[in-house]
């Protein structure tokens, strides 16, 4: 899995499965991991607002992704970045991604955002990361037809288990009509 040139990423998944972990581990903050992550362009990291200080919310996220934005990173990695913004600052970030030429990649459980801004897709669950082309309404519909392939799969692998049972019925229906009359 990489990330290319210029891609916007949006990573998704349910809460607690580990979008902000993954995120600091890419960047090496976390090393309580198996495996091995290599980051080959320069940086910039905004986490999700945690310190207190006299600035509001909204002010610090905001400080924040323009001192991210500042240092012309290749690649800007933000958490949450929507979630203590108003409805002006968000519209103000999304025209800025939309402009920013690097890579993005952004853990948010923002539809509108990750549909504006996302060229991809990555789905979290259950400790693997699938891809998808996209934005976050693309990304449902893929997920929808994926799971729909999948319940087709299963319903035609059951039918044809149960075509193969009825042969294997008769067969010993036979052998116990033989075992009772004989075989003559």
């Amino acid at each position: 899995m990489s990330l290319q040139a210029g891609q916007k990423v949006g990573l998704v998944g349910n809460n607690g499965v580990g979008k902000s972990t993954f995120l600091k581990i890419l960047l090496g903050l976390d090393r309580d991991f198996a495996g091995q992550i290599e980051v080959k362009a320069d940086w910039a990291y905004v986490p999700q607002l945690q310190e207190r200080s006299s600035l509001s919310g909204g002010e610090q996220v905001w400080k924040s992704i323009q001192e991210a934005f500042a240092q012309r990173p290749q690649l800007l990695i933000m958490d949450e970045p929507t979630a203590n913004l108003d409805q002006e600052h968000q519209e103000k970030l999304i025209k800025q991604i939309k402009r920013y030429r690097g890579s993005l990649l952004v853990v948010s459980h923002d539809r509108h955002f990750l549909n504006q801004i996302a060229s991809h897709i990555w789905h979290l669950e259950e400790g693997s990361i699938q891809v998808y082309t996209g934005n976050y309404e693309a990304f449902v519909e893929s997920r929808r037809a994926r799971r729909e392939g999948q319940q087709e799969a299963y319903e035609a692998y059951q039918k044809k288990v149960a075509q193969l049972k009825k042969p294997s019925r008769r067969v010993r229906s036979r052998l116990r009509r033989w075992g009772r009359e004989g075989v003559g």
